[in-house]
C-alpha cells in the first residue's frame, strides 16, 4: 500500500470520508501502519477477498495483528472491515456499546468476543438474504455487515 492509501485506510482528515470512523487517537496503531506496513499487510493477506473465511482463521488475524503492538480490537477489525465489508463489522468507542447491548454482554474487547458478535449477525435474516439483483442494492448488500458501525454509532467525546 502507499502512504496515501494507508492514510485513507486509518480515515486521517483529508484522507478520507470518515464513514469508518477516525484513527486520529490511535497514535500506536498509526506508527505501525507507517513502520511496519509489511507485517500488517501479512495478517491481512490471509483473508480471502471473497468466499467464506474460517473462525479459526478470523481469531489467528485478530491475533496477530493484535500481537504487533499497539494495535488493538478496534483497529484490527478496522482493517478486517475494510478488506471484507461484507462479513466484518468495526467495533469501535462508538460502535462498541450499542453491538455489546446487541449481544447482551459488558463489552467487546477480545478476539473470542468479536467472534461470538460475528455468528450472531451471520445468524441474522438480512445477512443471509440472497443478494439483490439491483446494482445499487447489491453494492449496499456487499458491504452489510460494516455498514452496522455506521447505524449503531454514537459519538464519544474525546478524553483529555
Amino acid at each position: 500500500m502507499t502512504p496515501s492509501e494507508r492514510s485513507l485506510l486509518l480515515g486521517l482528515p483529508g484522507h478520507s470520508t470518515g464513514l469508518i470512523g477516525s484513527m486520529s487517537a490511535a497514535r500506536f496503531a498509526k506508527e505501525r501502519m507507517r513502520d511496519q506496513p509489511a507485517s500488517i499487510g501479512a495478517q491481512l493477506d490471509t483473508i480471502p477477498l471473497r468466499g467464506p473465511v474460517p473462525p479459526t482463521l478470523i481469531v489467528k488475524v485478530l491475533d496477530g495483528l493484535m500481537g504487533l503492538g499497539g494495535i488493538k480490537l478496534g483497529v484490527a477489525t478496522r482493517l478486517l472491515t475494510v478488506k471484507r465489508p461484507d462479513i466484518f463489522v468495526s467495533v469501535n468507542k462508538g460502535s462498541s456499546p450499542q453491538l455489546a447491548t446487541m449481544m447482551a454482554q459488558p463489552k467487546i474487547k477480545t478476539a473470542t468476543q468479536y467472534m461470538q458478535l460475528l455468528h450472531a449477525v451471520w445468524q441474522l435474516p438480512w445477512y443471509q438474504s440472497v443478494r439483490p439483483n439491483d446494482p445499487m442494492e447489491a453494492k449496499t448488500w456487499d458491504r452489510r455487515t460494516a455498514l452496522l458501525d455506521a447505524v449503531l454509532y454514537e459519538h464519544v467525546p474525546p478524553t483529555k
